[in-house]
């Protein structure tokens, strides 16, 4: 009985998890014109995190290394660098694979907010 109770708490202490946010995003570049982009996006969700696929109208030169994610409440917030004006522009496919602790109930990927809602089988 006093095993279990020393053990207890070190159990408890050694398996808490500190919030986190990591969100790795794969550039394929589709086309050099933005006018054919699907405004569709796909979410593909497993236990390691989510997957989202969606095209972007996005620098020519576009580096997938300046997306940056951070939380803000129940929220996911996805900041993509956009171009300026008369910079030229490429579509992109883009696969962000999001794995985050505590789970967020909303993501929010430029302008757009999407809400994440279990699957209930």
């Amino acid at each position: 009985m006093k095993k279990t109770l020393l053990l207890l708490p070190l159990f408890f202490l050694c398996c808490k998890t500190k919030p986190f946010v990591k969100v790795d995003v794969n550039a394929e570049k589709l086309m050099a014109e933005c006018s054919k982009k699907s405004e569709g996006v796909s979410l593909n969700s497993n236990i390691g995190g989510e997957r989202f696929e969606f095209e972007e109208c996005l620098a020519y030169d576009f580096d997938s290394k300046l997306v940056t994610a951070y939380r803000k409440g129940d929220t996911l917030v996805v900041n993509i660098p956009r171009p300026g004006a008369g910079v030229p522009r490429s579509l992109y496919k883009l696969t962000m694979d999001v794995d985050a602790y505590p789970r967020y109930g909303f993501i929010t990927i430029g302008e757009n907010t999407f809400t994440i809602v279990a699957a209930k089988n």
